[in-house]
C-alpha cells in the first residue's frame, strides 16, 4: 500500500520510482534493461526505511576531528564517528581561490539527532563555516543499524 503523501526530509525529495509503503519500507523500482538487449522488464522489492544518517565535516588536522568525535560519542550523539588522514581540499572562499590539508569526518547517527549533532559540530569547530552535509542510510546490516539507533539514542549517562 502507497503513503498517499511523497516523504519529506530537509533538502531531500524521493521521487519517480520509489515510493514509501505502509509497512515502514520503501519500494524502488529497478529496470534491468542492458544495452544490447530487448528486455524491458522492471523487478521491485522493498527494504527497510532507515533511520540512520551519515554526517559529513571537514576539520584541519586529525586532533581536531578526534576531539570532536569523542566529543559527539560521549554525549551519545553518535554511535561512531571516523576521522580519515589528510587529504588536498580546494575550494573558492571569499573570492580567492584556497588550498588546505583537511581531513574528512564522517559521523554516524540518527535522524532525531541532526539538530543536536550541528550544535555541537559548530560550536566545536574552529571554522566560520564548517561543513556540514547529512546523508541518509538507505540500507545496511540490521545489527549494526540497530547499534547506530541505540547508541546515538540514550542520553549520556
Amino acid at each position: 500500500m502507497r503513503l498517499p503523501f511523497e516523504l519529506r526530509l530537509p533538502g531531500v525529495r524521493l521521487r519517480g520510482a520509489d515510493s514509501d509503503l505502509m509497512d515502514g519500507t520503501r519500494e524502488k523500482q529497478y529496470n534491468n534493461t542492458r544495452a544490447g538487449t530487448t528486455s524491458n522488464r522492471t523487478y521491485r522489492r522493498a527494504f527497510p526505511v532507515f533511520d540512520t544518517v551519515l554526517v559529513l565535516t571537514t576539520v584541519p588536522s586529525t586532533d581536531v576531528g578526534e576531539a570532536i568525535g569523542r566529543a559527539l560519542v560521549d554525549a551519545r550523539l553518535a554511535a561512531c564517528v571516523n576521522v580519515f588522514p589528510p587529504m588536498v581540499s580546494v575550494y573558492r572562499w571569499k573570492g580567492a581561490l584556497e588550498r588546505d590539508e583537511e581531513c574528512q569526518v564522517v559521523i554516524k547517527t540518527i535522524r532525531g539527532r541532526v539538530d543536536d549533532v550541528e550544535a555541537r559540530v559548530t560550536a566545536l569547530h574552529p571554522y566560520d563555516l564548517p561543513e556540514f552535509l547529512v546523508l541518509p542510510v538507505e540500507g545496511g546490516d540490521p545489527a549494526y543499524l540497530a547499534w547506530v539507533t541505540a547508541e546515538s539514542s540514550n542520553p549520556a549517562v
